[in-house]
């Protein structure tokens, strides 16, 4: 079992020994022959700084994670992680200053689903650390996080091959569109009040991408549905995946009735 200050420790250690890689190795945006096939050298060292942190306080875990799918480190796991080593590495690559690790946990082994995420976790390399409990709410650098309302035009950061009918005077005088580059950064985002909506229509997403960043969402009073208005509860493992994330409740009541 792991407690939220050993999730936070955890994740600022892998944080803190990615940023250091980055400054000895700068090139550290090369592929790499392990993992997928389009695993760099820094999502390697963050996905094996995860695996050094557990065995050296002597922790057996069932991972999911992005570049390695399903492993377990240790004899015998007593909990799960679902880990993103660096989500945005194509920013971090470019020197976008957007990106994160992330890393859930739940203390079922099998059959994870969403719901059974009960903490979870998401750092920026360069700014704030998220986190959340779930039942005892969300969080911002260790503070209670607090939901602004920005009485200002429609905020979206949106990942997708085609765009909505929006019209011109919509993008004029209502919506302002973005593509930031981290979705458990933008869910984070949401949560604040930052962004208004995240929508990803591509059908790409896995759940290792959103499994910290739901439960922030969530514990903050935020929704996380797919594009058929249903919540998303699949299992950890799944692929595949399209959402509209969105602190607002009316917006989110109106999508749903939209699709019945």
């Amino acid at each position: 079992m792991l407690s939220i200050e050993d999730l936070l420790e955890i994740t600022e250690e892998i944080k803190i020994n990615t940023q250091k890689f980055m400054k000895e190795d700068l090139n550290f945006g090369r592929y790499v022959p392990e993992g997928k096939n389009d695993t760099k050298s820094i999502d390697l060292f963050a996905e094996r700084a995860l695996d050094k942190a557990l065995e050296k306080r002597d922790l057996s875990a069932k991972i999911i994670s992005e570049e390695f799918g399903e492993r377990v480190i240790g004899d015998d796991p007593e909990f799960m992680l679902v880990f993103d080593p660096v989500d945005g590495t194509t920013n971090a690559v470019r020197g976008i200053s957007f990106y994160s690790t992330s890393l859930a946990y739940s203390d079922k082994i099998d059959d994870v689903r969403l719901n059974d995420i009960s903490m979870g976790v998401v750092a920026s390399f360069l700014d704030h650390t998220y986190h959340a409990v779930r039942g005892k709410g969300a969080f911002i650098d260790g503070k209670k996080l607090s939901y602004k309302n920005y009485d200002d035009k429609i905020l979206i950061s949106i990942h997708a091959y085609e765009l909505p009918p929006f019209s011109r005077e919509d993008l004029e005088k209502r919506i302002i569109l973005r593509t930031l580059g981290s979705i458990a950064l933008e869910l984070c985002l949401v949560a604040t009040g930052g962004l208004d909506i995240v929508l990803d229509s591509r059908n790409k997403l896995c759940v290792y991408d959103i499994a910290a960043g739901q439960l922030i969402l969530k514990e903050s009073g935020g929704y996380l549905i797919g594009l058929n208005g249903d919540d998303i509860n699949d299992l950890v493992t799944a692929e595949g995946l399209s959402i509209i994330a969105s602190s607002d409740e009316e917006f989110i009541k109106n999508y749903r009735e939209e699709c019945r």
